[in-house]
Order: structure tokens, then sequence, then C-alpha cells
């Protein structure tokens, strides 16, 4: 019963993670490396980082040689809040390492995208 107690206690702490992988479009192939540094980038206040209003987006498209990927960022919750850079690169790294198509998530209300498209920007 304590036990009981004690999980129905801790579930609202837990945040909630929604994640999918790109089913059709491009892979990653030889631009993947290129895509992670471009995240390392732009994973700051001045482009897709930093400090977001409720219902904010923050979109990037960055060439990587033959194709280019498009970074989206989006904090869903209430109010304003800061991305801080780390998360920011490990949330979009995630979308580029997990999956061959890329990716999009929803971790915390905040919403991460990395889409991989031919041609460049």
């Amino acid at each position: 019963m304590q036990l009981n107690a004690l999980i129905f206690a801790l579930l609202p702490a837990v945040a909630t993670v929604s994640a999918e992988c790109h089913r059709s479009g491009i892979t990653w192939g030889v631009h993947r490396d290129a895509a992670l540094r471009a995240v390392d980038a732009f994973c700051h206040p001045s482009y897709i980082g930093g400090y977001f209003n409720e219902g904010q987006k923050k979109t990037r498209c960055v060439t990587t040689g033959q194709q280019h990927v498009d970074f989206e960022v989006q904090w869903r919750g209430r109010g304003g809040l800061t991305l801080a850079n780390q998360d920011c690169q490990r949330r979009l790294k995630d979308e580029i390492l997990g999956c061959d198509r890329g990716g999009y998530k929803t971790t915390a209300d905040w919403y991460f995208s990395a889409d991989p498209n031919e041609g460049t920007c």
C-alpha cells in the first residue's frame, strides 16, 4: 500500500517523452557528422537556443554538403523558459544519432526536430 502511494506521488514529477523517427525522406548518409557539428554551432541564444516565450518556435536551415537539415525547437509549456545550450544540443543530437531519416520528440514540453532534406537551404 505504501509503495503504491509513493509511485502515485512521484508520477507528476516524471517528464513525459514522445519520440518518433521520420519514416520517409532521405537518410543522413555521409552528412550525419556535418549535422552534428551544425547542432553545436546553432544551439545558442542567437539561433535556436536561449529564451522562449510560451508557444515560441525557432527554426534553422543548415546546408550540409549536397543536402540540408531543418532544425526546429519549440517551447510548448506555460510562460517563458530558457533552453540551456547543452540541452538543445543533446536533444537534437538524439534525433540525428537515433534516426536514419531524422526524427522528432517532445520531452518536458520541449519539441525538437532534425530533418535531413535534399538540396541546399
